[in-house]
């Protein structure tokens, strides 16, 4: 643990279907389809997006009970208990995504970010490779395993190809561009 992984970056968060804004329009949409699981999604982050916590946690709980494998629910609700400070939990259900869809690039990427956090680099590292095999043009995942090259091994050279690869996929990312850029003073 330390203020080291600031240069990292999770809370990445699946989009439920046309996140639709206004309270009364998701309100009428799950009077339709009561137990979508989408919706039911979709709403709860939705109402996590606006600060309204504990109505949102309710809606994922609601949406875990009508499929408890239900991988956008599973790393959304994980996003919200991982900024609320509940790492643990967030943990348990970045594992359930998972073991759900062992390639779910969100749940690899914050997964990844939150053990190194907690100090379980080489865990994190096997995440971030498994994401990378899996998914080698994510941005986050490229940026985070730099980030855990340089700022938890302190590879300086392999840290600078993840974030330079990242930035030539997205040369406008202005975490990696800061990352990279805090990395090459800190040599």
């Amino acid at each position: 643990k330390g203020a080291w992984w600031g240069g990292m970056h999770g809370e990445k968060v699946n989009n439920p279907p046309e996140l639709m804004d206004g309270e009364e329009k998701w309100r009428a949409a799950l009077a339709l389809k009561p137990r979508d699981q989408q919706m039911l999604c979709g709403y709860a982050t939705f109402l996590a997006k606006g600060g309204e916590l504990e109505r949102a946690e309710e809606q994922y709980r609601l949406s875990l009970s009508v499929d408890g494998a239900h991988v956008g629910t599973l790393c959304n609700y994980a996003v919200m208990l991982e900024l609320e400070g509940r790492e643990s939990e967030a943990c348990s259900l970045y594992g359930r995504a998972l073991e759900v869809d062992g390639g779910q690039v969100i749940a690899l990427s914050n997964y990844g970010h939150l053990l190194c956090r907690h100090g379980e680099l080489d865990k994190a590292e096997e995440v971030f490779k498994q994401g990378l095999k899996l998914h080698p043009g994510d941005v986050m995942l490229l940026h985070n395993y730099g980030c855990l090259l340089w700022e938890g091994r302190r590879e300086f050279s392999r840290a600078q190809s993840m974030l330079e690869k990242a930035l030539r996929l997205e040369p406008d990312h202005e975490a990696t561009s800061k990352a990279l850029d805090d990395m090459r003073s800190d040599k």
